[in-house]
């Protein structure tokens, strides 16, 4: 209860909220143009930035064949439910670093990394992909 013997009401304490520097991504110029090349030429290798909690929820899943890559933001939790397929994620936090890379993450399945504030996902694939300490975006600051 809220109240001492006396019958008078204690304060409540006020709840401190961290202030985090609000930041946005921006993806560099280089990984801008070979998504817009690869879709001019038809190779149907693209990166979509997913930013709604609708197009985050769905990740992989509400995308057409013509996008090979999503980048979630903001994002530090994914799952598999519903997947058809394996997939490969690298988290990134906000300096625009890799801080986490799990490959083939099976359906069915949900993985999160604390200190990331985005996450890259495409299906599995052998091929190479990112790595922890790899750097992907010019982080600007919101203000």
């Amino acid at each position: 209860m809220n109240q001492k013997r006396d019958g008078s009401r204690r304060a409540r304490p006020k709840r401190r909220v961290p202030q985090k520097e609000q930041a946005i991504a921006k993806p560099p110029d280089s990984l801008a143009g070979r998504a817009q090349a690869a879709r001019r030429e038809g190779s149907g290798r693209g990166v979509r930035v997913l930013s709604r909690i609708a197009e985050r929820l769905r990740g992989l899943k509400g995308l057409d064949g013509e996008d090979a890559c999503a980048v979630l933001v903001p994002c530090r939790d994914i799952h598999t439910f519903g997947m058809n397929g394996p997939i490969d994620a690298a988290f990134v936090d906000a300096a625009g670093s890799v801080v986490a890379v799990h490959r083939r993450v099976m359906p069915g399945r949900r993985i999160r990394h604390a200190d990331a504030c985005m996450v890259v996902e495409r299906p599995y694939q052998t091929g190479k992909w990112l790595e922890c300490g790899d750097g992907l975006f010019n982080i600007v600051p919101h203000g």
